[in-house]
């Protein structure tokens, strides 16, 4: 069952052909030529670690005292935190017989 060009629909059935493609949109050939010139520049990449690695980094250089409060605004981009805890009063946990 074929639906008319350009109904919300016609995309669902079949691959996109190349001139429905808004020409800013990146062609795979570019990416693939993009990945492959970023992939051949060493000092774009380090040597990979594991998160055990990392956390132990962080345990050896920083202690909790270290830590300074945030000087100005982080910058979300609109978007929006959602699933938080409810707030409670200070010094008191929001999650029972947790010991924080």
């Amino acid at each position: 069952m074929a639906f008319p060009k350009g109904t919300a629909l016609d995309w669902l059935w079949a691959e996109l052909a190349e001139e429905d493609i808004p020409a800013e949109i990146a062609r795979n050939t570019e990416i693939t030529s993009e990945i492959a010139t970023h992939a051949g520049i060493p000092d774009a990449h380090h040597t990979k670690y594991t998160d055990t690695e990392a956390q132990d980094a962080v345990k050896a250089n920083v202690e909790v005292g270290d830590l300074k409060a945030p000087t100005k605004a982080l910058a979300m981009n609109s978007q929006k935190i959602s699933d938080l805890a409810t707030p409670c009063p200070h010094k008191q946990s929001t999650r029972a017989n947790s010991g924080l």
